[in-house]
C-alpha cells in the first residue's frame, strides 16, 4: 500500500507538468501566473503532508487500509478495499470519508442518507 501511495504521488506530479504545459497554451499570462502560484501552494502541501496509512486491518484474503492523502490544501481520508491476488495485494475499491456527515453515518439522528451510514462514499461501479 505505501508503494502506491508513494508511486500515486509521483505520477500526480508528473501529471501536474503536464497539464501546466497544455494549459500555458490555451491562456493569458497574468492567469496562467495566478493558476501557477496557486499549484505552487498546493504541490508545497502536497510535500509537507504526504499520503500515510493511518490503519489496517487483514482478513486472511482480504484487507482493508485507511489512509490520509492530501487534497488541494487539506488532508482527506480514504479506505482502500484490498484483495489478495497470489500473492499480491490489489485495490478491489476505494471510498473517501462521507462529506455529508463527515464519517460520523449520521445526520440529525438517522443513517445518513449519502453514506447509509456508513461513513464512507464509492464512486466506483458496484460490485457485481
Amino acid at each position: 500500500m505505501l508503494g502506491y501511495l508513494r508511486e500515486h504521488a509521483e505520477f500526480r506530479r508528473s501529471w501536474l507538468a503536464d497539464y501546466e504545459a497544455f494549459l500555458k497554451t490555451f491562456q493569458t499570462e497574468d492567469y496562467f501566473a495566478r493558476k501557477q502560484r496557486w499549484a505552487a501552494e498546493i504541490r508545497s502541501y502536497e510535500k509537507e503532508n504526504p499520503a500515510a496509512v493511518v490503519k489496517a486491518e487483514n482478513f486472511q484474503d482480504s484487507a482493508v487500509v485507511i489512509t490520509t492523502e492530501p487534497m488541494l490544501d487539506r488532508q482527506a481520508r480514504f479506505r482502500y478495499h484490498l484483495h489478495l491476488v497470489g500473492e499480491t495485494w490489489r485495490i478491489h475499491r476505494r471510498e473517501g470519508e462521507c462529506f455529508a456527515c463527515k464519517a460520523s453515518g449520521r445526520q440529525r439522528d438517522k443513517a445518513c442518507t449519502l453514506c447509509g451510514g456508513t461513513g464512507w462514499k464509492g464512486y466506483s461501479p458496484p460490485d457485481a
